[in-house]
């Protein structure tokens, strides 16, 4: 029997076709996150004017690796969130926090993002990977 393998980059595929079982876990997982914290946010604030919607919040996405940061950018994307995909060469990156809803950091680097980056009421992950030899 022959077998036929297609390879395409995750970047390149438009949200509508993304199959969340063959995604990178830690992405899938933040949007798990997202989604749940929005749902239980409407929940909490019907009574409030103010509430969190991930379709059309601002996100900015500090780190682009290819397992992390360029698939959960696409995953965001999908969702109708609008990503700014932030990386060590980025200019004025406290003044493209400052206007996020929500602010995920990819990067490992402790209080790379400090309350002077941050407005009132945003959402913050900080996660990074390490080994153990």
């Amino acid at each position: 029997t022959t077998t036929t393998t297609t390879t395409t980059t995750l970047p390149t595929l438009p949200p509508s076709l993304l199959n969340y079982r063959n995604l990178p876990c830690t992405p899938l997982a933040i949007i798990y996150l997202l989604e749940h914290l929005e749902r239980s946010l409407q929940q909490q604030q019907q009574q409030q004017q103010q509430q969190f919607h991930l379709a059309g919040s601002h996100v900015v996405m500090i780190g682009r690796s290819s397992l992390v940061g360029q698939p959960l950018s696409t995953m965001l994307t999908g969702k109708h969130a609008t990503v700014t995909l932030c990386h060590s060469k980025t200019k004025h990156l406290h003044r493209l926090c400052q206007s996020a809803d929500v602010i995920i950091s990819a990067t490992g680097v402790p209080n790379l993002i400090t309350d002077a980056h941050v407005k009132p009421g945003y959402f913050f992950i900080f996660f990074y990977f390490f080994s153990h030899n």
